[in-house]
């Protein structure tokens, strides 16, 4: 995964539990990225073939200043869901 071409970097993660990755991709072709990435994995194990999964997300804002209104706020310490 780390050789592939626009990966940043990336890890393993939870090999007790058929495990995970992680990787950091930054390019501009992500479906031919997913389709590669999968490719490959399913050719060192078949036996994951319509198992294996591929999860695309990206970097959002993170935490910040805002403003709430006060009847917002008000749900919201009385435990209400917005």
């Amino acid at each position: 995964l780390n050789s592939t071409e626009g990966v940043l970097g990336a890890r393993f993660s939870g090999g007790g539990f058929r495990g995970s990755s992680l990787a950091l991709y930054n390019g501009d072709d992500t479906e031919g990225f997913k389709k590669k990435v999968l490719t490959r994995y399913l050719e060192r194990f078949p036996e994951y073939d319509g198992v294996a999964n591929i999860f695309i997300c990206e970097i959002g804002r993170g935490a910040y200043v805002g403003e709430i209104e006060e009847e917002s706020f008000q749900q919201i310490a009385e435990g209400e869901t917005l």
